[in-house]
């Protein structure tokens, strides 16, 4: 072994602390070397006893061997100060001298001690300690075992310990990429030149940018008019939720979107707000709600008398003559229509209700016509004289108090404009020959990201300015930037790079992680799959959310154990201390597949934040689906990955095949259908390339792509060639795939053990199939059919690229109708598997009456995976669909609250002129 590896494994071995250097290190050394019994003995009342090994000696000399090791850390100087060398002079003496008790009562001293160090030991200590123990005859019984002799017999009797003594450093930043980057070899063998003929300069590095819930399309699309330049805010929350917009505006862009002081509006709000709740105020309003009371109760009762006795002259005049029939119809007439008057609010005082010649009546008809007279004509003057003094006392009433917002609206719309053009030249310049060095790229990203995050304040539904401001659209302009995303990551801003499923998220970071170049901008880069450390965060006990008792060190120690976990390291206080330094200096920490831990462990959103402030040097860059509703809380600049354009389809799949001829003749087959955007990505056009290269016939949708694709890999087409790959058959393998892809889909995993797989198959399909061919399916899915892939650092299985366990999920939706959809529709994590199980069926009527089966309204979160559902259905059925979910939501929206603010601005200058319209004016 080279002396400067040598030095590393000292170091790595003082970095120990002494007891967990006797645990780890010591006590299974001497197990390996023979030794029986190996039992650790420190703390408080070791008496100069770490540890206490065992041997048993071979005949003809029977008997026990024992020795004692005493752990000890020397300083930087390899001493030990006096009182030390004393105290641990005395400790040997008395572990020497008094030994220990066996469990039969035989008192046994040691054969030998041994001081072991992860030190090189000096001659200067050797001299020390002989002048402690001169008189004693150590030499006899004393023998010091330093680092040197330590890694002598690891390298004899325990090589596996190097691996524990590998240096952390040499872990953490030289650690073999094909270990810690789960290679998508599939999708690299298009991207990466596996194939000679593919490039992926040429086809893939469009991208768009993104800020929280608001993308770039925003900004080329649209141009903004503020529709109310005033407008009132009741709500107090309303009302700082302005100042916080106004804040933030003021911080990104230097404008004050209002024309008054805020101090200026609350001091009048107070003013008023105190009038409002003055005692004499309270009085009127309480007056006001009696007389309002009242004015009701004259109303319910004129109308109920009127109900009852207009019944009575309809059954009257069914007994009269032709004439006096007439005439009664016509006092019927009069009283019905002031009854619906009277219900409708516009009544109005009758100054005479005669004038009906009732001298042909019957008595019975003539009491009942006069009491008809005598109803409309008392309850008229009564209901007016109350409704005027109704008016009267809603005069000395001060109304709701409210802010008055007064809108700096044509430097708003100024700046809003302004920015759009910036960014339409931004693209340009991004896309032209004459793009900026990587200083330049930065700045132009910089005010990109304002702008968006400018935008974020006023845009989102949010935002209490969102509703005053109209978009309309510009003339068509395009927001795909042509520059690499990993020119992106190199000019050090904290990026998030979102997209579809098969886009090139996952592979785009692999890339970035195997060719970083430290010197570019100084940093060393940790990867972390954040797939694979699931179950490690659930052995740690980690909290799954935040809650207001978390503290800050207990958030950091969710971001430490992710990144040890990913790199197969034992998340201990040792290995964070180690960490800590490098992360103060700065490093590029990527977090791959965001989106498969936040289900789990929504507490990750609250850790990075936390550690972003804790670590300002960090640059993070992390990946996520882009349909996830948490995307607003992720404070970075994100890039979308976007899907090809169908030029850059067509450069892909000639380039794919040697003979142009088979390009040029698949392009024309998929080219005559419909192309959604999930068969424009890259991981659908190589498997897309690879299934028409064994000869199968293109599939039309993804959802069929990828069933093609299990069945090759499952062994369909081998039979023709006269194959057998596995012993198993196809529909054996293709159940237990989807019962565990459907299993690991609903307990929201990724990755599982070998253990767990068998033992959830036996739930799922343990009826149908027995133990033992449960487990020769899961090993044959693995090898040789590939559908199952083991990851390197974990050893646990997954299906994967996660679309490929989205499409076996899919495929039990469209299978097994006892599912209960509303439970998991709502859920982000089932969005993909929805998106295919629509394309399966190209439908989601069934889904639709599923949802609002027994007359249920469909959850609000629902809408978001339906109009998903919609966007992969074919054109034909697509339009229609979508306007049966704009119709169900808008039902939907009549249940739900409405907004609880006033934007009315029709009050003239007067600020206490506002009251709710009361329906009163009769």
């Amino acid at each position: 072994m080279e002396d400067n590896q040598k030095d590393k494994y000292f170091l790595a071995m003082q970095a120990y602390k002494e007891d967990d250097f006797t645990k780890e290190i010591l006590t299974p050394l001497f197990k390996s070397m023979g030794y029986d019994r190996v039992e650790f003995h420190g703390g408080p009342s070791e008496r100069g006893r770490d540890l206490i090994a065992t041997a048993i000696l071979p005949p003809p000399k029977r008997g026990e061997y024992v020795v004692y090791i005493q752990a000890k850390k020397l300083n930087k100087n390899k001493m030990l100060a006096r009182n030390d060398l004393s105290r641990l002079c005395r400790q040997l003496r008395q572990a020497k001298s008094k030994g220990f008790t066996k469990g039969n009562g035989d008192r046994v001293k040691p054969d030998h001690i041994y001081i072991a160090t992860p030190h090189a030991i000096t001659q200067r200590f050797i001299e020390d300690l002989e002048d402690e123990l001169f008189d004693d005859g150590y030499r006899g019984w004393l023998e010091l075992y330093d680092c040197v002799r330590i890694l002598k017999d690891i390298e004899e009797f325990c090589p596996d310990l190097l691996e524990k003594l590998e240096p952390f450093e040499e872990k953490i930043w030289n650690a073999k990429s094909e270990n810690i980057v789960d290679r998508n070899h599939e999708l690299l063998g298009a991207l990466c030149s596996v194939r000679d003929s593919i490039d992926i300069s040429k086809f893939y590095s469009d991208l768009s940018f993104f800020v929280g819930s608001i993308d770039s399309r925003v900004l080329v699309t649209y141009k903004a008019h503020i529709t109310k330049k005033r407008f009132r805010l009741i709500n107090k929350k309303q009302w700082e939720s302005l100042k916080l917009e106004r804040e933030k505006i003021i911080d990104l862009v230097g404008l004050d979107i209002l024309k008054e002081d805020t101090k200026v509006s609350e001091d009048r709000y107070k003013e008023h707000y105190n009038q409002y709740n003055s005692k004499e105020n309270k009085a009127n309003q309480l007056a006001y709600n009696s007389s309002v009371s009242h004015l009701s109760s004259l109303v319910e009762e004129f109308d109920s008398r009127a109900f009852l006795l207009l019944g009575r002259l309809e059954f009257e005049a069914k007994k009269q003559s032709r004439s006096n029939k007439l005439t009664l119809e016509l006092i019927t007439d009069k009283l019905r229509n002031v009854r619906s008057k009277v219900k409708n609010d516009n009544f109005k005082l009758e100054r005479s209700c005669r004038g009906f010649d009732t001298s042909e009546l019957s008595k019975e008809s003539v009491d009942l016509a006069e009491k008809a007279f005598e109803l409309i004509n008392d309850f008229s003057s009564k209901i007016v004289e109350q409704q005027r003094y109704v008016k009267l006392l809603k005069e000395d009433i001060i109304p709701e108090p409210y802010y008055d917002v007064c809108l700096n609206s044509s430097q708003l719309e100024k700046e809003i404009s302004q920015r759009v053009e910036e960014y339409r030249s931004c693209v340009k310049f991004l896309n032209s020959d004459d793009r900026p060095n990587m200083a330049g790229v930065r700045r132009l990203l910089d005010s990109v990201e304002i702008s968006l995050r400018f935008f974020g304040c006023i845009y989102t539904d949010e935002s209490v300015l969102s509703s005053i401001i109209e978009l309309k659209e510009l003339e068509a302009c395009s927001d795909r930037v042509s520059i690499s995303a990993h020119d992106v990551f190199y000019t050090g801003k904290d990026v998030a790079i979102y997209g579809g499923a098969g886009v090139g998220k996952t592979t785009t970071l692999e890339m970035f992680f195997k060719s970083y170049e430290e010197t570019i901008n100084g940093r060393k880069i940790i990867f972390c799959s954040l797939n694979r450390v699931v179950q490690g965060l659930s052995n740690l006990g980690i909290e799954k959310r935040n809650t207001k008792d978390t503290k800050s060190t207990y958030l950091d120690k969710v971001i430490y154990s992710i990144i040890l976990l990913s790199y197969g390291l034992a998340v201990n206080s040792d290995n964070i201390d180690r960490i800590k330094p490098y992360l103060d200096d700065g490093v590029v920490l990527v977090f791959d597949g965001l989106d498969e831990i936040i289900t789990e462990y929504p507490i990750v959103l609250d850790a990075m934040n936390n550690f972003k402030k804790n670590y300002e040097k960090i640059q993070w860059i992390i990946s996520s689906r882009d349909c996830v509703s948490y995307l607003k809380e992720i404070n970075f600049l994100g890039i979308t990955l976007l899907p090809f354009t169908p030029e850059q389809l067509r450069s892909f799949i000639c380039g794919w095949f040697n003979d142009e001829c088979i390009g040029m003749k698949l392009w024309n087959e998929i080219s005559g259908t419909e192309l959604h955007e999930n068969l424009l990505t890259p991981l659908v056009a190589t498997i897309l390339c690879t299934l028409v290269e064994k000869g199968i016939k293109a599939p039309s949708n993804e959802s069929e792509i990828y069933s093609e694709r299990l069945s090759l890999l499952l062994g369909k087409y081998d039979t023709n060639k006269r194959i057998r790959r596995q012993e198993q058959g196809s529909e054996e393998l293709f159940s237990c795939a989807k019962a565990l892809a459907w299993s690991m889909h609903s307990q929201g995993i990724r990755n599982i053990s070998y253990r767990e797989a068998i033992q959830n198959l036996q739930i799922k399909v343990g009826s149908k199939y027995t133990t033992r061919l449960i487990s020769k399916c899961v090993k044959e899915l693995e090898d040789p059919c590939t559908v199952l892939v083991r990851d390197k650092v974990s050893g646990k299985l997954s299906f994967g690229h996660f679309r490929f366990q989205e499409h076996l999920a899919s495929l039990e939706l469209r299978d097994n109708r006892s599912i209960d959809l509303s439970t998991i529709i709502i859920r982000d994590w089932w969005r993909g598997a929805f998106s295919l199980f629509a394309q399966s069926l190209d439908d989601i009527e069934s889904t639709i009456e599923e949802l609002i089966r027994g007359d249920k309204l469909i959850s609000e979160d629902a809408f978001t995976t339906l109009y998903t559902m919609c966007d992969v259905l074919s054109s034909k059925k697509r339009g229609n669909m979508r306007l049966l979910l704009d119709h169900l939501k808008q039902d939907n929206f009549y249940c739900y609250e409405t907004d609880n603010y006033d934007f009315s601005d029709n009050y003239d200058g007067d600020y206490h002129s506002y009251a709710p319209v009361l329906r009163t004016d009769w």
